[in-house]
C-alpha cells in the first residue's frame, strides 16, 4: 500500500492527504503523505482504546503523530491529543459515522418495513 501511494503522491499532487480511521492503509497513507512532506488530514483523530496489543491503536497513535490537521469526533479524543503532546492542530468535528446513520436512519426505517412485508407476502404466496 505504501509504494502504491510514494507512487501516486508526484503524479496527483494533492493539496494533502486525507486519511479516515485506524487501518493499515489509513496508517500508510499517513506516512505517504508525510514522507512527501504534504499535509496529512486524520479524520477520526485522537480515538483511543489504549490497548497497545491492537494494531488498531497503533495506527491511530502513529498515525495521528504524523498529521497535520486532526479532526476528532468528541471532545474526549482531542483531550487524548493534547496529552500526548501533538502537535498538530486539533479539531472537534463530530463523529462522521453518527452523521451518516442519522441521515439515513429514516429512509433505513422505511426500507425495513418494506422488506419485512414483502418478505411476510412472499412467505403466505402473495405477490406484492
Amino acid at each position: 500500500m505504501l509504494g502504491a501511494l510514494e507512487d501516486l503522491i508526484p503524479e496527483v499532487q494533492p493539496d494533502a492527504v486525507l486519511v479516515y480511521g485506524d487501518t493499515n492503509s489509513t496508517f500508510a497513507g499517513a506516512q505517504a503523505g508525510a514522507q512527501a512532506q504534504i499535509p496529512v488530514v486524520h479524520i477520526e483523530a485522537g480515538m483511543r482504546s489504549f490497548d497497545l496489543t491492537m494494531p488498531e491503536e497503533r495506527n491511530r497513535i502513529a498515525t495521528d503523530r504524523l498529521s497535520d490537521l486532526l479532526l476528532c469526533s468528541s471532545p474526549t479524543a482531542a483531550e487524548n491529543l493534547r496529552s500526548e503532546g501533538i502537535s498538530g492542530k486539533v479539531e472537534v468535528v463530530g463523529d462522521v459515522m453518527v452523521d451518516v446513520a442519522l441521515r439515513w436512519q429514516p429512509d433505513a426505517g422505511k426500507r425495513t418495513a418494506d422488506l419485512a412485508k414483502t418478505l411476510v407476502y412472499n412467505l403466505i404466496g402473495i405477490s406484492s
